[in-house]
């Protein structure tokens, strides 16, 4: 678990800078690196959020800001907002690409915003983003602010339809 190095890297994605970033999912953290691979700055430890707290902290306090249960995957947007997959706390936590907590949104749930394992994130050209809810069986798109704007999705064999998306990408 030394900086700089991995436990199943799932992850990666590089900001106007090219910084790469790389999710270290069961060392539950991401790492900063240059593209000479030299490391730089690794960000976050194992807490898991359970399903109470979960649903409160987005009403009340999010706290834990840099604590994850299994990153999975890493968006840096037009503007360098990083937005990590925190998997199993079932949110999408942004920071800066120096690694300072700008905002969370999700939560365990099956309405729009909530997830059930956030998979995978990314986002356009304008800094929409756009996160593979595993469980939920869909696709939710949010503003780079973490507003809800639409889900397309469900469980079933036809076209636009999911059996558990873990990864989204976008041209």
């Amino acid at each position: 678990k030394k900086p700089g190095q991995f436990n199943s890297p799932t992850g990666i994605s590089i900001d106007s800078h090219h910084h790469l970033y790389i999710t270290d999912t069961y060392n539950h953290r991401a790492q900063k690196f240059d593209l000479q691979g030299n490391f730089l700055y690794t960000w976050g430890e194992y807490q898991p959020i359970s399903i109470t707290r979960s649903f409160f902290s987005f009403l009340f306090n999010p706290g834990a800001e840099g604590n994850f249960n299994y990153t999975t995957r890493i968006a840096v947007s037009p503007d360098d907002t990083l937005y990590v997959s925190d998997a199993y706390n079932n949110r999408v936590v942004a920071f800066s690409t120096g690694g300072e907590f700008l905002f969370q949104f999700g939560g365990v749930g099956v309405f729009p915003d909530n997830f059930r394992v956030s998979s995978g994130v990314a986002t356009d050209k304008i800094g929409n983003l756009y996160v593979a809810d595993f469980y939920n069986r869909r696709i939710q798109m949010f503003s780079g602010k973490g507003s809800f704007l639409r889900k397309w999705g469900q469980k079933s064999t036809g076209i636009m339809q999911f059996d558990g998306p873990t990864d989204i990408t976008v041209d």
